[in-house]
């Protein structure tokens, strides 16, 4: 076995990084254990579980050392002759510059170290922590050199899954290379090591079904070691304890996975049911950070509505002794993680020998068998949380205390299981063969010394060399096949076609399974390559390796080839060409490059790289110098070769859309590595300005926003323009109506919607065809409708008079798989969706190809103005402008929906639905980001009220206010006939939650109470209602549901008056304008009215509580005066602000713009 490669430069760099006890010479250690963090006082849950897992070794007799990055080790097993440690420091920098970040240096210094130690010291077994890849390094390099005989890396829950938890996106790249960094570690080890069957299927999730099974057969069940020494307090009588139970404390920090959250949402629920209760909770745990940035604490403390606030108390956790006497002040205890160990809760927790909940997904899924003070609970289930209030609320007997031989019990068990984890058993095979295939291209003097080099090699007999010609101008291959008569040389059919060709005959011709590539002006390390390639013959883990690379020549520096999940290799090269693989998987990734037509000259490995993961192949790079790389240009290259060189970042550009899409759709990608490309394509900014030192290329910057605008199409942005394509394919099967009406006389405006316009129909629709219809009378209105699936077979009637034409975009034109993905994910998983890309869950639709069907539809044609009706039609306004520039582009949003969405989650919150109100604060964001990023975009954001206009002001100069309207008769309508009963009237869309609440409240809280004063009934009418809320209606007195209406002015004429009891919401409030002009009265409340200038008791009545409410419509029973003042007032105020020609003069003051 060839000596590991260590520079000078990083045996010194890291030799001052790096202290250890007293260690005797030539240790065999049954054991070894990494631990980066902190073992003693204040450690968390990974150093609490290292620290009880090598003292519990130690009591068995097994020697053991630590490697750890805190100097507190020495203290924490100081007097044990059984234990050693070593503190390795995280430096600032490595020797190859492609190592950065705290999480790589630590590993490459961990790495380094173990490689030094064991040069004197040998160990059985070793095992590394899950979380930030710490055996990143070691691992891969101890499957090609097996220094150690058993590697195990112990799920504790990696960082990709953490902070998927916690709803976090990656940040940066470098934190999505850890990731990545932290699957394969997983992989190459020889044991994966877990606690209890959820935490394994949970970080499983994360990988595709193939790498999973062969995951799950390396996976070996050793459950957590015994997390405290019981205490010594005796505990109360039953009857005291269940007595005195109202603190209860959740331990930990304040993050999604902790559960934290859950706690908060499932307890108010419980209290807005028992008002009396007197549980209190307290959070004893640091605040974190959430996604957006925001205190963990603030959110939980939104989720809290003000009549549940004494419930719960935040506490920052202490230390030491006061912790404890902290602790001791409650009665109980609950952990309910979503996935979680406990060790360090635990720890402090369990003396106090008092009742424990503990998740029953967690790591530790025994612990009730036993600790008798040990109670498991789901909670992510609704009624296991109900069971857990009532044992509160009843009292709890203490639990007896535990066994006093239950830690010897178990950490025996967890000996034992440790000590028959067996170290893999590998074929030892006969020296393999192995083949060198070179593309040159006249490189005479530099090819000449790679082959005498390789010649002279010890097993130069297993070694075939294939030299691949480029096309050389001069007879270079000639001169050299004479010198070289064992060398197989071949020829390129064409010249200049590039390495990639060439390396594809050589590897075809190759007669052995292992292929290694290499540059002519390159050196190679042959027996480092041997051992690869004997390597790759010897286990079934590894495809490809991939050595680390030293530069010669002009630059002096190395690099490493980091790991970079499926996604990000996209962002930067994963590759270089000195690459080692098994001659069928290249053969696959080469084949796919072809199919995919990557054959772009000088980035050869770049593509090789995106087709090898692609095509499912196992990667790996190795911490080895084996490969030599000339940085100097010789003079012989040709002007054509370097002028193609110097194009090839441009070039790429041709063939990102097609990686990305790959990549989006490749069969071979792990959902989370889907994730984290939209998450990146998202949220993340191009890097840095100043490229890394190996890339001299001055459009590297340009490159990166390319790519990342070109991935951002992907998921429905705007902000990127599609390739034009031919619509002759697409008009015979979405075709154009047109009507008779002459055009051409007046400037064209494109109306894009997905309400279908029609002025019977909802507010939405009803808006859309009043625009339209005063729009007509300047431009020629095109419609261009964008249909919803359950209208694809409809034929739009009643559209507004001066409609030139209409079109349709079938809810099927585009199916494809992201398509078919993203409806998919919306149906089952709507928070999924939305959580995942940043879009509210009616975006669904919003792919690239659906959004470059829109713009072919139009075949090319021109329009003056474009118009999107709603936010959600931006997307397909902004790429049909790109497409066909517009002279204007404008927005009509008749409601702004994060206001509307917060307050529909502040009315779930008030209604003690924490659930739902989490929801919709959440969709209230992602609408808000959608505002900010979108309203710039277009010349004119309409709005349609003052209200609204004056809230958008401060961020945005465009905002415009498009008054709602509605036809207004010439003369104010009578009065209906007088009827001995009052007939109130209730009109909404009815599925439709800020409605639903506000019939409710009516019905609950204010009709009750106006029945007893008068004489009155309710008429209930709208659309969609569900069949319990029908059923409700049914059973209260003085209520009469009619339903649906075909025309709402038949509702008006039974009524009397209009009650509008709104207590959330937004948008047209066009039923009160309506309610106006047909000469009605209305009460409603604040909210209800908003947006519509009227003052109360001169157009209506306000009433915001359900006695002045009930108030107010008594008022109107028994007063004519008042009612015929009130229509009168409110007709004039219609006929005057909200009529079709209040319109046109709005349209008016934007003209310029619209014509």
């Amino acid at each position: 076995m060839p000596a590991v490669f260590l520079p000078k430069v990083i045996q010194r760099t890291f030799a001052k990084l790096t202290r250890q006890g007293s260690l005797p010479h030539a240790v065999h250690y049954d054991f070894a254990i990494v631990c980066r963090e902190s073992l003693g006082s204040g450690a968390g849950d990974i150093g609490v579980y290292s620290r009880l897992l090598i003292e519990a070794l130690a009591a068995a007799g097994k020697r053991s050392v630590v490697f750890t990055g805190s100097p507190e080790a020495a203290c924490s097993f100081e007097g044990n002759a059984l234990v050693d440690y070593v503190v390795v420091e995280t430096p600032r920098t490595a020797p190859y510059a492609t190592v950065t970040g705290a999480e790589f240096l630590h590993a490459y210094a961990l790495c380094t170290k173990l490689i030094e130690f064991l040069e004197t010291h040998s160990i059985q077994t070793i095992e590394f922590p899950d979380r930030h890849a710490e055996g990143y390094f070691f691992i891969n390099h101890n499957l090609v050199y097996r220094r150690i005989p058993s590697v195990a890396v112990r799920l504790h829950l990696p960082a990709f899954v953490v902070d998927d938890d916690n709803e976090k996106s990656p940040r940066s790249l470098h934190e999505a290379r850890v990731y990545a960094a932290e699957k394969e570690a997983l992989q190459r080890a020889d044991h994966i090591l877990y606690s209890g069957p959820a935490i394994l299927e949970r970080v499983l999730d994360y990988f595709t079904p193939a790498e999973a099974e062969a995951l799950r057969i390396r996976a070996t069940s050793i459950p957590n070691n015994f997390p405290a020494p019981l205490g010594a307090s005796t505990p109360s009588t039953s009857l005291e304890h269940a007595a005195r139970v109202k603190k209860t404390g959740c331990l930990g920090p304040l993050e999604y996975r902790r559960g934290a959250d859950q706690l908060v949402i499932q307890a108010c629920r419980y209290f807005a049911g028992q008002p009396d209760s007197t549980i209190q909770f307290h959070l004893i745990g640091e605040d974190t950070l959430t996604a957006n940035g925001l205190s963990f604490s603030s959110y939980l403390s939104r989720l809290i509505p003000d009549a549940a606030r004494d419930h719960f108390v935040f506490e920052r956790p202490l230390a030491g002794a006061a912790l404890q006497q902290q602790l001791s002040a409650l009665d109980a205890f609950v952990l309910p993680a979503r996935f979680d160990h406990h060790p360090a809760a635990l720890n402090d927790i369990l003396p106090l020998q008092k009742p424990v909940f503990v998740s029953t997904r967690g790591g530790m899924a025994d612990l009730d068998a036993h600790y008798p003070s040990i109670r498991r609970f789901d909670p992510l289930a609704h009624a296991d949380w109900q069971r857990f209030f009532i044992d509160l609320e009843n009292g709890l007997p203490a639990p007896a205390p535990a066994a006093s031989d239950k830690p010897a019990q178990i950490n025996a068990g967890i000996i034992a299981a440790y000590l028959e984890l067996k170290p893999e058993v590998t074929a030892t095979l006969a020296p393999v063969r192995m083949s060198v295939v070179i593309a040159h291209l006249n490189d005479a003097e530099n090819l000449t010394n790679l082959l005498n080099s390789l010649r002279a090699a010890k097993d130069s007999a297993r070694l075939e060399i294939i030299v691949v010609d480029d096309g050389s101008p001069d007879d270079v291959q000639a001169s050299l096949q004479s010198a070289f008569p064992g060398v197989i040389f071949l020829q390129t059919p064409q010249s200049r076609s590039g390495p990639f060709l060439a390396r594809k005959i050589g590897t075809e011709t190759a007669a052995s399974d292992y292929v290694l590539f290499v540059d002519a002006d390159d050196h190679l390390d042959i027996e480092r390559c041997f051992h690869y390639a004997q390597t790759l013959a010897e286990t079934d883990r590894l495809d490809v390796l991939i050595p680390a690379m030293r530069h010669f020549g002009r630059e002096t520096h190395a690099s490493l080839p980091l790991p970079k999940s499926r996604v990000t290799v996209l962002f930067e090269c994963y590759f270089h060409c000195g690459l080692i693989a098994r001659k069928t998987s290249l053969l696959d990734g080469l084949e796919d490059a072809c199919r995919a037509t990557y054959n772009v000259a000088h980035s050869e490995d770049w593509m090789l790289g995106i087709s090898l993961l692609f095509t499912g192949a196992r990667i790996s790079a190795v911490l080895d110098c084996a490969y030599f790389y000339n940085r100097t240009r010789p003079n012989t290259r040709s002007l054509e070769n370097l002028f193609m060189e110097w194009q090839s970042t441009a070039i790429r550009h041709r063939h990102f859309d097609q990686a990305i899409a790959r990549a989006l759709t490749s069969d071979n990608l792990p959902i989370s590595d889907l994730k984290l490309l939209r998450l990146v394509a998202l949220g993340v900014e191009p890097p840095s300005a100043t490229p890394p030192v190996e890339v001299r290329n001055s459009n590297y910057v340009a490159w990166h926003t390319h790519l990342y605008r070109t991935v951002k199409s992907l998921t429905g942005d705007p902000n990127y323009r599609p390739l034009k394509k031919s619509s002759a394919n697409i008009a015979p099967a979405i075709p154009v109506f047109r009507s008779n009406l002459p055009s051409g006389t007046k400037p064209r405006l494109l109306f894009i919607t997905r309400v279908l316009p029609n002025a019977e129909g909802t507010g939405p629709a009803r808006r859309a065809y009043s625009v339209i219809s005063a729009m007509a009378k300047t431009h020629d209105v095109s419609l261009l409708w964008i249909t919803p699936p359950a209208h694809d077979q409809t034929t739009p009637v009643n559209l507004p008079e001066g409609c030139v034409e209409w079109r349709r975009l079938p809810s099927h034109a585009g199916d494809d798989r992201e398509l078919r993905r993203r409806r998919e994910l919306a149906g089952k998983h709507p928070r999924g969706f939305s959580f995942l890309f940043r879009q509210p869950v009616d975006w669904r639709d919003h792919t690239r190809g659906r959004l470059r069907l829109a713009a072919d539809l139009l075949g090319g044609e021109r329009f003056d103005v474009i118009h999107a009706f709603r936010m959600v039609m931006a997307p397909y306004a902004l790429a049909i402008h790109r497409a066909n520039p517009a002279r204007s582009i404008q927005l009509d949003t008749d409601d702004i929906e994060s206001s509307t969405l917060g307050r529909i989650g502040a009315l779930y919150q008030k209604n003690a639905d924490p659930v739902r109100a989490a929801e919709s604060y959440s969709s209230a964001r992602i609408n808000a980001r959608l505002e900010r990023d979108l309203f710039p975009r277009f010349h004119h954001v309409f709005v349609c009220s003052q209200s609204d206009a004056s809230r958008l002001a401060p961020r945005h100069k465009n905002i415009r206010v498009l008054p709602n309207i509605m036809p207004v008769p010439a003369q104010r309508p009578l009065a209906p006939a007088a009827t001995k009963t009052f007939r109130f009237l209730f009109l909404g869309t009815l599925d439709y939650y800020p409605n639903t609440d506000a019939l409710l409240w009516l019905c609950r809280e204010i009709l009750p109470r106006l029945r007893s004063t008068c004489d009155c009934e309710l008429v209930v009418a709208g659309l969609n209602a569900p069949a319990s809320l029908i059923q409700f209606l049914q059973q209260q007195d003085g209520v009469r549901f009619i339903g649906a209406v075909a025309h709402s002015a038949t509702a008006f004429a039974a009524a009397d008056a209009l009650l509008v009891p709104l207590r959330a919401g937004g948008g047209t409030r066009l039923k009160i304008i309506e309610a106006f002009t047909q000469g009605i009265p209305v009460v409603s409340t604040t909210l209800g009215i908003e947006g519509i200038e009227a003052q109360p008791e001169e157009h209506f009545l306000v009433a915001d509580t359900p006695e002045i409410f009930a108030r107010a419509a008594c008022r109107l029973t028994g007063d004519a005066a008042l009612r015929d003042r009130l229509a009168k007032n409110a007709f004039d105020l219609v006929s005057r602000e909200y009529s079709p020609a209040a319109l046109a003069r709005a349209l008016e003051k934007t003209s310029v713009d619209l014509s």
